[in-house]
């Protein structure tokens, strides 16, 4: 474990030495994503962290979490949340290391491949994954993105998103989920239905829920 550390220290300090002596350009940063959404079954909030550093633009932070609280219960069901430090290979790819958490795993470190596609009515992005630890789990992650315009005020938002993840130690399913969004951009905002699909264990055992969203960009 210390020479992964060690390994993952030597590489940043490298990777930082070289992007210094690059020429600075201007960076305009995505904005932060927040999206909650009421459903039967509980209260869930997803974010989603990507930015870019405004002097070294090859260099990038990258977090997503998740919170799941189900009705009538005062603690969280799942919570989820990982954090990067990204270098960009190309346009569309990216190599990331940094960490994991769950509330079932604890935290793990972690290395990850990023592959996205945008235009002006699609975004995909593909985003596996692998612990460093003795007990690790296999992530793959996709989301695809459908946006056209309605009029000049309102755009027709879509949005499919899964992943699987898979125990290496044990060979068994850990986790997997599959959501789904369908709603109405208007500025800053998004809205619509919401259908979230999660299986957890060994077992797969299955929850389902059906609800609202409301997706906030902040600038």
């Amino acid at each position: 474990m210390k020479l992964i550390y060690f390994t993952l220290l030597i590489t940043f300090y490298t990777t930082t030495q070289f992007l210094y002596a690059q020429d600075s350009i201007i960076v305009k940063n995505p904005p932060i994503i927040i999206e909650p959404m009421m459903s039967d079954r509980g209260f869930y909030i997803q974010t989603i962290i990507n930015k870019k550093f405004q002097s070294l633009p090859k260099l990038g932070f990258f977090s997503a979490s998740g919170i799941l609280n189900e009705w009538n219960e005062k603690q969280a069901y799942e919570v989820m949340t990982q954090s990067y430090l990204t270098f960009e290979l190309t346009k569309r790819f990216s190599i990331n290391t940094g960490f994991h958490y769950s509330n079932v795993t604890g935290m793990r470190p972690t290395i990850a491949i990023m592959y996205t596609y945008i235009n002006s009515n699609w975004f995909v992005a593909f985003f596996p994954r692998v612990d460093i630890s003795k007990e690790r789990n296999l992530e793959t992650f996709g989301m695809v993105e459908y946006k056209t315009k309605i009029n000049n005020k309102f755009t027709f938002y879509s949005r499919l998103q899964g992943t699987f993840i898979h125990n290496l130690k044990w060979n068994h399913h850990e986790r997997s989920y599959l959501y789904l969004r369908s709603g109405i951009n208007y500025k800053e905002f998004t809205f619509g239905a919401a259908c979230n699909m999660d299986c957890y264990g060994e077992m797969k055992s299955n929850k389902n829920s059906l609800g609202i969203f409301l997706m906030i960009h902040l600038y």
